[in-house]
């Protein structure tokens, strides 16, 4: 009964902290050096609906007591505070600054964190410019805050360490990343899958499932291909395709386009031309342009089982509105020969001759295709000459592609 009516007043005492006026006995006991209740006391004053300029420097004085006792967090709203309302401060634009740096002190490295940023940002009571910002977020960075890493990590940018096989912010992204910086051990694991003659690019795995298992769709697309490649697993197609699918679940454009490629060519799944059109639909209704053009070559090569020159040529046309490379030539040979549109050979040729361009197997057929009208005489004067110069255009692409 004792403990029920202690409680009891301590939830009297914690209520009848009204807007701006706590009550009396808990100021007394603030005022006597009892930070718990010094706290309760600046609650009641900066946490009013209708704080006043009086009730906030009130709530201001109390907290400063809590400051003053070694309570970091409070020093991070200090902070806060006199840099929202400078009449707190009477203007002086070096006290929220000096608050960061006792909070930073007293072992809140988001302080420094802060201080960095403000760096970055031109705060008047600071030095400016990446330097100065790089100072704070290493403080941060050696107190054990992976934020701190990573933050550093981006000032590196894409600058190259002399003699480095790999970006020099790698060392700064894998600090984060083994403090458990989601963010970091994505990007970590990014640059060892790109630099694989790296000596720990056997590593990219580990921070991209990190990364994945937080949620991380790009992530998650990444070690798909880490599992095709066998960059730090086994080679594993039936796993490389479960995380394809899982970051077109979360959205990622990139996995569902390599979805479709994976129906297409039968790497882990059943190969099947009428599923990979739908990755690949689904790919283009979540921005992936090029998706526009895979299921149109569904569609427009001779040997599919699934081939519709009627709706390639629907898929062409919105290919080529969006400039997907590739377009052109395949649209173009579908006029010059009427497939699934009205023959029309002298607009087919000019787009096939944009398509001879393209590094692609579309480019290849484009030179072909080039190579015959002018050895056949369709719509230009027969040129042997010029049909042997898209004959050797086509040889070097088809090099190329296999290179």
């Amino acid at each position: 009964m004792k403990r029920i009516m202690t409680l009891s007043l301590s939830l009297l005492v914690a209520l009848s902290c009204c807007a701006q006026k706590p009550n009396k006995k808990l100021v007394k006991l603030a005022q006597k050096g009892d930070t718990a209740a010094a706290m309760q006391v600046a609650r009641c004053y900066l946490d009013a609906p209708s704080a006043t300029e009086q009730s906030l420097v009130d709530g201001y004085k109390f907290l400063e007591m809590v400051a003053g006792a070694g309570n970091a967090d409070a020093m991070l709203e200090l902070s806060n505070l006199s840099e929202k309302y400078p009449f707190l401060v009477q203007g002086d634009y070096l006290v929220p600054v000096l608050w960061l740096q006792k909070a930073g002190e007293a072992g809140k490295t988001s302080a420094y964190i802060k201080l960095g940023d403000w760096c970055m940002g031109g705060h008047p009571g600071l030095p400016q410019g990446e330097d100065e910002a790089r100072k704070y977020y290493e403080k941060a960075a050696k107190a054990g805050d992976g934020e701190g890493w990573y933050r550093v990590a981006k000032l590196i940018g894409n600058l190259e360490a002399p003699g480095s096989k790999i970006p020099e912010r790698y060392t700064p992204l894998k600090k984060a990343a083994d403090m458990g910086h989601t963010k970091a051990a994505k990007e970590a694991g990014i640059l060892l899958f790109q630099y694989k003659d790296f000596d720990e690019s056997f590593l990219a795995p580990k921070y991209l499932r990190m990364a994945a298992e937080a949620g991380d769709a790009e992530a998650m697309n990444y070690l798909g291909r880490c599992y095709s490649a066998g960059l730090g697993v086994e080679k594993d197609n039936a796993q490389k395709v479960a995380w394809y699918k899982k970051a077109s679940d979360a959205g990622n454009a990139t996995a569902t386009f390599n979805v479709g490629y994976c129906y297409e060519n039968g790497e882990g799944v059943q190969k099947d031309y009428a599923e990979a059109a739908k990755w690949y639909a689904k790919a283009a209704e979540q921005g992936d342009d090029k998706s526009i053009l895979a299921e149109a070559t569904l569609y427009y090569k001779a040997d599919s089982p699934i081939r519709d020159y009627t709706k390639a040529v629907s898929l062409l046309a919105k290919a080529k509105e969006k400039n997907v490379t590739g377009a052109d030539g395949m649209l173009g040979m579908c006029l010059l020969n009427g497939w699934g549109i009205e023959k029309n050979e002298k607009r087919g040729i000019l787009l096939i001759e944009k398509g001879t361009s393209s590094y692609t197997e579309q480019g290849v057929e484009c030179c072909k295709a080039m190579a015959r009208c002018y050895r056949e005489g369709i719509v230009f004067d027969k040129d042997e000459e010029r049909a042997k110069n898209y004959d050797r255009r086509a040889a070097e692409i088809e090099a190329f592609l296999k290179n």
